[in-house]
């Protein structure tokens, strides 16, 4: 699909260019040497690869951080630590809804545990306490939208 879409665009622009994607490489765990069993924590080993080496090192550090998002779900604080820090999510919906799906798994949304989620990633995106507030409140808008539309 890729190779499709980069073809399309290229034409589009008059690129003459033969697309490369089907031949790029992905990182994975085990590409990296890293073997699924090695962590103890296999899903994120298949969620982040090679990476999952750097979320293991931020429990080292803080074990906090391998504590649940939220109740009876998969994902962990780290997640919303590393999403911060690696991929560019620079608002708390962006961390719950896209880089985890907090809000359609948990049956509360995970509003309870947004606040906690907002201080990790205030960490690293310098956020004061009124920013903060402000990124919980518009999680939880996000939310009611999600549970309006599902009823």
């Amino acid at each position: 699909m890729a190779r499709d879409m980069v073809g399309a665009v290229a034409r589009k622009l008059g690129n003459a260019g033969k697309c490369i994607t089907g031949q790029q490489r992905i990182e994975t765990a085990e590409r990296a040497g890293v073997a699924r069993n090695a962590l103890p924590n296999a899903r994120l080993v298949d969620v982040y690869g090679a990476d999952a080496i750097r979320l293991m090192g931020y429990i080292e550090a803080r074990p906090e951080l391998g504590q649940p998002t939220a109740p009876g779900l998969p994902y962990i604080r780290a997640e919303i630590h590393y999403a911060a820090q690696h991929e560019m999510a620079l608002t708390l919906s962006d961390a719950l809804i896209r880089r985890t799906h907090v809000i359609y798994e948990a049956p509360d949304a995970g509003l309870p545990q947004a606040p906690v989620a907002a201080a990790l990633m205030a960490e690293k995106l310098g956020w004061d306490a009124a920013e903060q507030e402000r990124q919980v409140a518009e999680y939880a808008r996000q939310a009611a939208l999600t549970r309006n539309f599902r009823s």
